[in-house]
């Protein structure tokens, strides 16, 4: 999207969303004016600054905001079943990040179940007009064979939606755990295993990025039952913890705990090939049938100039055409972080 399209769209989102998409940070008005929305642009909004909030505090939103019935109830139960609010807390970063994968997460399940309700209706419309048709045929009375009714058919929507929404709600929780369960298990190990210390250094790691899981963290149970079988060593941690909190401490030299980490990414391109026949940049000299100049096809086609063509052939020297085109490749580079 270009900058000017993207300004023009979060033009439009203000105008239609009133102050809650002013109040929210950038990138969560960039990510609403590319997602195709299914809730109005004012209760999206509205519904995402509150998580934010509320997720900054450590707490969950009340259940009847965006996102509406079974969909938020998955989700506040999962967030506080889950052990995400205590690392959430006061954590700016990691809250952006968690709440901007929610919304992906939501507007993926409001669409599947937009999706198979409709597909779940026209089925049931054909089979009810066709139980009733029989049923018509068979008493003789034709007002028997009249379709469902609006009210009917409201009604049963009604039912479908909300079939639709609770198994959507908990396909949603199913997600959510595939996504943040091994994240949410390391840096509760790194706290368990750290105590009060674990919760001071916590503020210096940048959870949003991932980086627990490139770093060999890994290991942590193993750290963590070697420092059961060792007391002291656990004694030092909390007693470096108290240090940390006391103004008078003073720490004359930190030495990072992160290291850089690659990794190879494959990436297809878009390639220029010499033998994909896309293009025509010119005539050179080859043996090259399918490409061979008509005047070359008229010399193999002569009783005389046959021995000629003959010549040029095995030279490789017939005029044919040159031509090129583009080709896709797997092109792997390394990334370092």
């Amino acid at each position: 999207m270009s900058r000017r399209a993207k300004t023009s769209s979060l033009s439009r989102l203000a105008k239609h969303g009133s102050h809650w998409v002013g109040r929210l940070p950038k990138s969560y008005r960039d990510a609403i004016a590319q997602a195709s929305l299914v809730d109005s642009v004012g209760a999206t909004a509205s519904g995402l600054l509150a998580w934010r909030d509320a997720l900054l505090q450590g707490q969950t939103p009340k259940v009847g905001r965006w996102p509406a019935g079974a969909l938020g109830q998955h989700l506040k139960d999962w967030c506080e079943q889950s052990g995400v609010l205590t690392h959430c807390r006061d954590n700016p970063e990691l809250v952006d990040m968690v709440v901007l994968a929610l919304l992906q997460l939501i507007l993926q399940a409001q669409r599947r179940g937009l999706q198979q309700v409709e597909q779940l209706m026209r089925t049931w419309l054909q089979q009810e007009r066709a139980l009733r048709a029989r049923r018509a045929l068979a008493s003789g009375n034709p007002a028997d064979g009249t379709g469902p009714s609006p009210a009917e058919i409201e009604s049963h929507r009604q039912h479908v939606a909300n079939v639709v929404e609770t198994e959507n709600g908990k396909w949603l929780r199913s997600s959510l755990d595939q996504t943040w369960k091994e994240r949410i298990r390391a840096w509760n190990s790194v706290e368990e295993v750290f105590g009060e210390l674990g919760r001071k250094l916590r503020l210096g790691w940048d959870l949003s990025k991932g980086v627990l899981q490139h770093t060999g963290w890994d290991q942590i149970a193993k750290i963590h039952e070697l420092i059961k079988k060792l007391p002291q060593v656990g004694e030092v941690a909390r007693t470096i913890g108290r240090l940390r909190e006391s103004d008078h401490a003073v720490i004359t030299e930190t030495r990072p705990i992160v290291k850089a980490v690659s990794r190879v990414v494959e990436e297809l391109q878009r390639v220029r090939q010499p033998d994909v026949r896309e293009e025509t940049e010119g005539v050179h000299r080859s043996a090259d049938l399918p490409r061979m100049l008509p005047s070359e096809t008229m010399l193999m086609r002569h009783p005389v100039g046959r021995k000629l063509w003959q010549a040029r052939f095995a030279e490789h020297s017939l005029a044919t055409y040159q031509v090129s085109g583009y080709g896709y490749e797997i092109v792997k580079h390394t990334e370092t972080e």
